[in-house]
């Protein structure tokens, strides 16, 4: 439950465009606010061991990595708010054109032609549009709640817009002082209703995609690496696949080895080069932040995630997008209907509907 000051401080900074972030992480309670109010025309992170919000375009597609800075709690920007003016507005807006289902069909159709004679993976997104009719806040809110067991974010920046997303996928998790990293492979999608059936070929196709690609791109760095028991996470009506998986720290350079990791092919595909030229060629829509990598950096480590199950949003509209793994077993109308319950619960906090 955001605190009144936390809500309030969330629609203040909505308003005049500040720098902000609001999150909690998987099964706690406790929820963090900070704002950001003089930041300058560039919110780089540091990755220097200082507490900070990181953000990442999708294919690390922005410049640099931005990062918020803890510059004032809810209350200390409620106070001083009377004296701030309304900041720039962000470099880009929501999307405002849905994706409809002949157009994804087509596209999906097209794709798994192809992957039928090529094999491989290729993850298609979809938008689902609309006008905003409630606060941001409440919005926030209502979408906490329902995601406890999820790392749960807001935030705004100059060069994002506002976001909103639950994720149960780690990119990256690394405690100071730990001998190992962890981060997972995600995939394959079904309702939780047939959690004690066996998982079907397509979904583990899908899935072990995503596991080659992450233990062979962190071998080839010269990681130990160690693959966990397979494993099927809850997720509101759908679960997924997942092994997690743990690599030995060197003290590398950090913003290279997430930019190695992201884009996985949990959210791009398989081989990466082709999934990304699909990508480019058949949706219609910018992913923006969508399937990049949001997180935490604190005296304790860091906690980075993929920002899946998201909305970019402003005061006037939404944008929520939602995606699935087209391999050669798929079927179009299959992953519309996939990327329907992905998206059904933040769908209907923004709608009512």
């Amino acid at each position: 439950m955001l605190t009144t000051d936390i809500k309030k401080a969330i629609d203040t900074c909505v308003s005049l465009n500040i720098p902000f972030t609001v999150y909690s992480l998987p099964y706690s309670d406790t929820i963090s606010f900070f704002a950001n109010p003089s930041s300058l025309e560039e919110s780089k992170a540091y990755f220097d061991g200082r507490e900070e919000f990181i953000v990442n375009f999708f294919n690390n597609d922005y410049p640099y990595t931005i990062g918020i800075q803890p510059e004032m709690t809810a209350i200390e920007l409620l106070e001083a708010s009377k004296n701030f003016k309304t900041k720039v507005s962000p470099e880009i807006s929501p999307w405002t054109r849905d994706t409809g289902y002949l157009q994804y069909c087509s596209q999906a159709h097209q794709i798994i032609q192809e992957l039928k004679r090529t094999g491989g993976k290729t993850v298609l997104s979809r938008v689902i549009t609309g006008e905003m009719i409630k606060k941001s806040s409440d919005i926030i809110e209502e979408y906490f709640n329902c995601n406890p067991n999820a790392f749960c974010y807001a935030y705004m920046t100059r060069e994002t817009g506002c976001w909103l997303g639950a994720t149960p996928e780690i990119l990256y998790k690394y405690n100071f002082g730990d001998k190992y990293f962890e981060t997972m492979s995600l995939a394959g999608t079904r309702l939780s209703s047939m959690h004690n059936e066996p998982w079907d070929y397509k979904n583990i196709e899908e899935h072990n995609y995503v596991t080659e690609y992450i233990t062979k791109t962190l071998g080839g760095l010269g990681f130990d690496v160690s693959v966990g028991n397979e494993e099927t996470i809850q997720y509101g009506v759908i679960e997924h696949l997942c092994h997690r998986i743990k690599a030995n720290f060197n003290g590398g350079n950090i913003v290279d080895l997430l930019n190695q990791l992201s884009p996985t092919p949990a959210v791009a595909g398989y081989p990466l080069e082709y999934a990304l030229e699909d990508i480019m060629n058949f949706e219609v829509h910018p992913r923006y932040c969508y399937a990049g990598y949001v997180g935490v950096a604190n005296q304790n480590g860091l906690q980075i995630y993929v920002n899946i199950r998201c909305v970019h949003f402003n005061a006037k509209c939404f944008c929520v997008y939602g995606g699935g793994g087209l391999t050669e077993q798929s079927n179009e109308d299959d992953e519309w209907q996939e990327v329907e319950l992905k998206t059904s619960m933040l769908r209907k906090i923004l709608t009512n509907v």
